[in-house]
């Protein structure tokens, strides 16, 4: 345990944390608001600083070792001086039976881990504010009730059940409000990512401009919210071509409605429109559209190289659909991405005609050949005047030549013409002239890139050098890697699950976050099919689903289904599915991306245990529980409020007030009290409320009413408890004559009752105890030792062992001696004081002599083993009777049909030891039975 800096401005609390995480985390939020704090490892040594200085409050995590935080609450709250101070738990509120549990030890407030700072700080003031007007109610009222199956029975005081109700409430609330957002997310980022999917597949498929262009517009228009659009491309030095359209008429295509300039090319001319904008009333979709409100908003989406526009796309807003920053943003890279695509396809189109214009340049130099003095001033003008480098250079490595665009590359050299190559390019010359062949190379020259051709000229000695500036290409190209490489980062390592899947539904690809919600591994998976690890009751939905887009019915499918893990666990999840297809539009594979919600279906059930478990435990209280809006309108109450007020259901009290149920003055004194809090934002604690009823007798209630307020912290209504405190009234009345009952129940109690030391000296005792072990009296027995009633040492070494390992014993049974020398047999009850230090200090116990039982005992089990042998011997008999039966009825028939008189004196002897077995059978039944059977003649009907 640690001590922090002193702080008094706020009061001093415990903190009760095995992890120094969060416990630093908790920590500095609350010294940051003037808390002085000290802090603890486990409850044992919470304890260890309980019993030396009491704070204001102790925040305790629950699950920690030696001691957790439920121990911890419950030795506080069983200890008179420390269970004043008020308990927070830390709790992930996993099940109802945590409300219970912390119920049972007495827990003044729960919060939910992960917890909201400032929910924390608002609960730690609230219990400190109001901790003094809580001392008062000392009696603590028992609730039974029956949750999960089983019987719980709660101690708790009605404060703390009220602080309970209020901060599960809350929790559950919050709780219910991150789970919506978190849909709201997840359905977003769906959307976004497979929208940015499509566009970006048909960046890297598309061959040509104009291909470029229509299929990026088919796909941003399959973004929700937009019905039409159109893509300008600069053209000129100040003018614009309309390249693709779509979801407009062709009356407004033909009639020229898309030429000409607007807002959106005027600012991206004038360098203006550097982001995705909206513009709002555009002046074409006005024309377009005529009066039609609402329908004149569009994207304005500029495609953008280094800052320099290429070109844009509008996108037609349907209906009211709002954009927030990320989503611009993410249109900012949509933009860009086709700028860089529309640069590659058109630098594709430009290499292809320049090997036109160079095949064309050398067919007409094979034309003109015979003109030689023509063809050398075409050739001298044509490096000249080449913006690409040209060079001539002899075979040993010499300059002969380099026009104006070789500059770059002579720097770089640092050599110029008549000079020699650097030997690195002097060894390329002679490569190429050895092996006649041409050899291309691409090196970097003062931030620019070059493609460098060394042609060697057949029996000349030269070799010429063409190089091209492929800056552009390199930069196109390298933008390109970079967004198929962004494309396969995301792929891999989404948040979500996502797959590649076959038609014939086997996994062809899948990512770590789809392995590790289904527990395979990508080898594993390639084996198996969707449907293995698909929950049978849902695969008959991902089947139809799947059906339906590779009819060509849908493109994409959004449902919830069960996956069964690989550890053969069930969980739920929320799958989109894509089905993407070949350029002839036959289906190639499905892409599915796949979030588990496991955790939120959970939740979900756990909320509306939740309430049920609320709801029961407030209609179960006897104390009158309620809420009120800030009119003082009823909008919640318990059962026991309502047979108060004489309501005839729960129903019916909704949107009502006190005048409906009370006398005009009672109500009137209530309304104030409601008032009061909602204006004030304080609570009123324990009001002493006094009623004259029928019978003439007062009835005493204590009212307590605190401020109920929404997400915002403003105070919308009330939530209230009255408590009767006439039976407590009554009780302190007779807790004296309970506590002379308690002693007489020591003196007079059958059982023997002890206290002892480790080492056998009795310290009391009562006179069931003196008189089990044969003493005259108490007096005699204090005189004597424990250890002298054992037969053996070894029998109270072993009952101390097991003692201090179990902290308590029942129904420990244990051969004694009385102090005569007789031996008795008992059954022991024992509970051990432990010091700080875990040392045995003192035994507490009370035994009941057994020794009469048993000897009932034994001998009841050697009556059972006689009754087991004769039920034993009658079975056997019984069966023995049946075999001898038939045998008695086949010698009388054969006797009728035999005439020789040796084989009838045959039939007379068996028939004599038949009958001698049967009477043997009949004495084994007899005694089976206990008592001997009675024949009688049947007549077969």
């Amino acid at each position: 345990m640690k001590s922090t800096k002193t702080n008094t401005k706020n009061g001093e609390i415990l903190v009760v944390e095995d992890s120094p995480t969060q416990q630093e985390q908790i920590q500095h939020l609350l010294e940051g608001h003037g808390f002085t704090i000290k802090t603890a490892s486990n409850g044992m040594q919470a304890l260890q600083h309980l019993r030396k200085r009491r704070p204001d409050l102790v925040i305790s995590d629950i699950v920690m070792p030696e001691m957790d935080g439920y121990a911890l609450c419950a030795e506080m709250k069983s200890d008179a001086s420390l269970k004043e101070i008020p308990v927070i738990l830390l709790t992930s509120l996993a099940s109802p039976e945590d409300i219970i549990k912390g119920l049972q030890c007495g827990a003044d407030n729960f919060i939910k881990k992960p917890f909201d700072e400032r929910y924390l700080l608002s609960r730690v003031e609230y219990i400190l504010v109001n901790r003094k007007l809580r001392k008062s109610d000392k009696l603590q009222m028992g609730v039974e009730l029956y949750l999960g199956g089983q019987k719980h029975f709660i101690t708790a005081d009605r404060q703390q059940i009220l602080d309970l109700l209020i901060s599960t409430y809350d929790q559950a609330v919050q709780l219910n409000a991150e789970l919506a957002e978190r849909g709201r997310e997840i359905d977003r980022a769906n959307i976004t990512l497979h929208g940015l999917y499509q566009i970006a597949k048909q960046l890297n498929q598309a061959t040509t401009e104009q291909e470029l262009v229509e299929q990026v517009l088919s796909r941003a228009l399959e973004l929700p919210g937009f019905k039409a659009g159109w893509i300008a491309l600069p053209e000129g030095e100040a003018g614009f071509r309309v390249a693709a359209v779509r979801g407009l008429s062709l009356d407004h295509k033909k009639g020229g409605a898309l030429d000409g300039m607007c807002l959106c090319r005027r600012q991206i001319l004038s360098g203006e429109l550097q982001q995705t904008t909206i513009i709002p009333d555009c002046e074409r979709l006005v024309r377009i559209d005529g009066d039609s409100p609402g329908q004149h908003s569009h994207l304005a989406i500029p495609f953008l190289i280094n800052d320099r526009a290429v070109g844009i796309m509008n996108l037609v807003v349907s209906g009211q659909l709002a954009f927030g920053d990320d989503d611009l943003q993410t249109f900012n890279g949509i933009g860009n991405q086709i700028g860089i695509a529309l640069e590659r396809v058109r630098m594709r189109e430009q290499m292809e005609h320049l090997v036109q214009e160079r095949t064309a340049a050398l067919t007409a130099e094979v034309a003109e050949h015979k003109k030689a003095q023509e063809m050398n001033e075409i050739l001298a003008r044509f490096p000249r005047e080449n913006p690409n480098l040209v060079m001539r250079v002899q075979q040993g490595g010499t300059i002969t030549y380099a026009n104006p665009a070789s500059e770059p590359m002579l720097r770089q050299w640092k050599c110029t013409v008549n000079e020699y190559l650097p030997p690195d390019w002097s060894q390329r010359v002679a490569d190429a002239v050895k092996q006649s062949t041409s050899t291309t190379f691409d090196i970097e020259c003062e931030d620019r890139f070059y493609s460098i051709m060394i042609a060697p000229i057949a029996n000349t000695g030269y070799v010429n050098f063409y190089g091209r500036d492929i800056t552009e290409r390199r930069r196109a190209e390298q933008a390109l890697r970079e967004s198929e490489e962004r494309f396969r980062h995301s792929f891999e390592y989404a948040a979500v699950g996502m797959c590649v899947v076959g038609i014939d539904f086997r996994f062809q690809r899948i990512n770590n976050a789809f392995g590790k919600i289904v527990g395979y591994e990508e080898d594993e998976l390639k084996n198996l099919t969707f449907n293995d690890i698909t929950h049978p009751d849902d695969l008959s939905v991902a089947l139809e689903e799947a059906r339906t887009m590779l009819h060509g019915e849908a493109d994409t499918a959004s449902f919830e289904k069960r996956y069964i893990r690989k550890d053969k666990r069930t969980i739920w999840a929320h799958v989109s599915i894509s089905l993407v297809r070949d350029v002839n539009h036959q289906p190639r594979y499905f892409i599915t991306q796949t979030i588990d919600i496991t955790e939120r279906i959970q939740a979900l059930e756990a909320l509306a245990s939740e309430r049920n478990m609320l709801r029961t435990l407030i209609d179960n209280l006897p104390d009158r529980i309620y809420a009120k809006d800030a009119e003082s309108r009823f909008l919640l109450n318990n059962v026991a409020h309502m047979h108060a007020l004489g309501a005839k259901s729960l129903e019916e009290m909704v949107g009502k007030t006190d005048f409906d149920y009370r006398p005009n003055e009672v109500a009137k004194l209530q309304y104030d009290d409601d008032q009061r809090v909602v204006q004030s934002g304080k609570s009123q604690h324990e009001k002493e409320e006094c009623a004259i009823l029928e019978n003439g007798e007062k009835s005493w209630t204590l009212s307590t009413k605190v401020p109920l307020h929404n997400s915002q912290g403003n105070v919308i209504g009330i939530v209230g408890i009255s408590h009767n405190i006439t039976v407590r009234k009554e009780a302190e009345e007779s807790l004296q004559e309970s506590e002379e009952k308690y002693r007489r129940f020591f003196e007079e109690d059958l059982a023997g009752d002890y206290v002892s030391t480790e080492e056998g000296k009795l310290i009391a005792c009562n006179p069931a105890f003196a008189k089990i072990f044969g003493y005259d009296s108490v007096d005699d027995a204090l005189m004597g030792n424990v250890l002298k009633h054992y037969k053996e040492p070894m029998q109270h070494e072993k009952f101390l062992r097991l003692l201090k390992e179990h902290k308590k014993l029942e129904y420990y049974e244990e051969e004694m001696l009385r102090v005569d020398g007789k031996q008795l047999h008992v059954i022991e009850n024992a509970v051990g004081k432990f010091d700080k230090q875990g040392d045995l200090v003192e035994i507490r116990g009370y035994v009941f002599d057994n020794t009469e039982h048993r000897k009932l005992e034994q001998q009841m089990i050697r009556a059972q083993k006689m009754e087991s042998i004769g039920v034993l011997a009658g079975g056997i008999a019984h069966d023995l009777n049946n075999v001898l039966g038939p045998i008695m009825m086949g010698i009388d028939i054969v006797r009728k049909n035999v005439q020789d008189q040796q084989s009838l004196r045959m039939l007379d002897t068996m028939a004599v030891s038949t009958q001698r077995g049967a009477d043997i059978l009949k004495q084994v039944l007899t005694f089976a039975r206990g008592a001997e059977g009675e024949q009688k003649l049947l007549q077969p009907k």
